[in-house]
């Protein structure tokens, strides 16, 4: 029996445990690693904006700050993390401090598996 999880990648149901544990163990992996570096670019982004206009984007702004600061891909929305769910952004009042959080794979805000990045 075949199981088609990703387009172009087939997966056998009937493999053995061990094996599923470890391709699952590396698909979270991969998740963690990709939200991670996504947060770093944006971390980046965001503090480039900072220097060049002396302020942090405005939450209301973020979405669209997103769409014109990074090119836009058929792989995955550019709001949403590896795991579907959208970063959480804020920013201070005088928009010179910010967080951006992935809620991460339970999707909860506030738990242990979340993943944060502040600026300055």
């Amino acid at each position: 029996m075949l199981l088609s999880l990703f387009t172009g990648l087939v997966l056998f149901t009937d493999m053995p445990e061990k094996m599923r544990e470890t391709y699952e163990g590396s698909v979270a992996a991969a998740r963690m690693i990709a939200t991670a570096g996504d947060l770093r670019s944006m971390s980046n982004m965001l503090d480039y904006h900072y220097m060049k206009r002396g302020r942090y984007p405005r939450r209301d702004h973020f979405d669209r700050w997103l769409a014109a600061t990074f090119k836009e891909n058929s792989i995955k929305e550019l709001s949403l993390d590896h795991w579907g769910n959208g970063y959480v952004y804020s920013v201070d009042e005088k928009q010179q401090s910010y967080l951006l959080v992935s809620r991460g794979p339970d999707g909860m805000a506030d738990t242990a598996d979340d993943l944060k990045v502040t600026g300055p």
